[in-house]
């Protein structure tokens, strides 16, 4: 039997409901580790968490600065000497950028497991000096107790640097929704029928080209939507919108809640993912769970899907692209492959894996 075990997550920014892929796995997995015997207790930044428990889970809510850079380093900071002040059995930590203090609980001998889902110092958004900053962060990662990453790529990167019985494959799951569990609103009646892309407006999600693509087609009832904010009121995200702001056809709808994404999801005729850069895409798992018509590029987080040659695109090719789109909306999904992926992204068996994962670092 399992003993009764406590579970600190570091960074992860709130529940539920808040737009990122850490939050949707946190959502999805912790109301139901809580079952087995195991308290789980998030460490929250205040401004982005509202409750003091959900589904189970309690949070413990820090006050953090408004400097986007200092925001995560102060939080992480506050969370760590929580976690050494209250011991609890099992720390997760949640990306290389909360791994900055990691050898602080190694020191006080505090068990880890920790979740390699991005390599942040490869995203734009960050300098050279915080590219050399996250470097560090991803040699303390090396520390954990146990490792899982749901990345294949990166699971053979992450083998060739920590010992393979240390680290596990562990994918995101996939939400089946059913059409009646769906709450309509009816806001984007008007711009039916429209294609789909779920992402933050940032450079390494390469929307130009898919924006690019969509307007060299000149279809005439077709509307693109993109649902998802740029962070931290970024230069790009502005430049994107500007560049874009005279196209009738382009709606940028910001950030938008659980609801209204599963309503998009599942009234749109086409949804496209043009990222150059992705762990596990969240964004595509959910548009299988909704069976919807898929274009991705062809990057190594989207080609593991393995959906053959007429689902995928070179990244930056525009015209190719273009091509796609038009094919594309005439096809329809193919739903035995979807089938094989929703069997292998089942949450149920994910939450199993992890509470072995967690009974073999305690008993380790």
């Amino acid at each position: 039997g399992n003993m009764p075990c406590g579970v600190f997550v570091i960074g992860h920014r709130g529940l539920p409901n808040v737009q990122g892929g850490i939050e949707n796995f946190a959502q999805q997995i912790y109301p139901k580790i809580v079952d087995s015997d195991t308290e789980v207790t998030i460490l929250a930044m205040r401004k982005y968490q509202k409750y003091s428990d959900w589904g189970g889970v309690k949070f413990v809510r820090f006050r953090t600065m408004s400097n986007r850079y200092l925001e995560k380093m102060v939080y992480t900071f506050l969370a760590t000497f929580y976690c050494i002040w209250k011991r609890p059995s099992i720390v997760h930590i949640h990306s290389i950028t909360s791994g900055s203090f990691i050898f602080l609980l190694k020191l006080f001998r505090i068990k880890i497991l920790a979740r390699y889902n991005s390599q942040d110092y490869l995203h734009g958004k960050w300098g050279f000096f915080w590219k050399k900053y996250l470097k560090i962060f991803e040699y303390q990662f090396f520390l954990a107790n146990h490792i899982v990453t749901n990345n294949r790529e990166f699971e053979n990167y992450l083998k060739s640097r920590v010992r393979a019985d240390k680290m596990s494959y562990l994918p995101n799951g996939i939400s089946i929704k059913t059409s009646d569990q769906i709450i309509k609103s009816g806001d984007f009646d008007k711009f039916k029928p429209f294609i789909l892309t779920v992402s933050r407006l940032t450079k390494e999600k390469n929307l130009e080209t898919l924006i690019d693509a969509f307007l060299s087609l000149e279809m005439p009832q077709q509307h693109l939507l993109i649902a998802g904010g740029g962070s931290h009121k970024e230069e790009f995200s502005e430049m994107l919108l500007q560049k874009y702001s005279d196209s009738d056809k382009v709606i940028f709808l910001g950030e938008v809640n659980r609801d209204t994404l599963d309503e998009l999801y599942d009234s749109c005729n086409l949804f496209v993912s043009a990222s150059l850069s992705e762990g596990m895409p969240n964004a595509v798992l959910e548009a299988i769970g909704f069976d919807c018509n898929l274009l991705l590029s062809d990057i190594s987080g989207h080609l593991i899907f393995d959906l053959g040659d007429e689902f995928y695109f070179p990244c930056t090719d525009v015209a190719i692209l273009a091509n796609k789109i038009s094919d594309a909306l005439t096809k329809k999904p193919s739903i035995e492959a979807y089938e094989r992926i929703k069997k292998d992204h089942d949450w149920r068996s994910i939450v199993e894996k992890i509470a072995s994962i967690h009974n073999k670092i305690i008993f380790a």
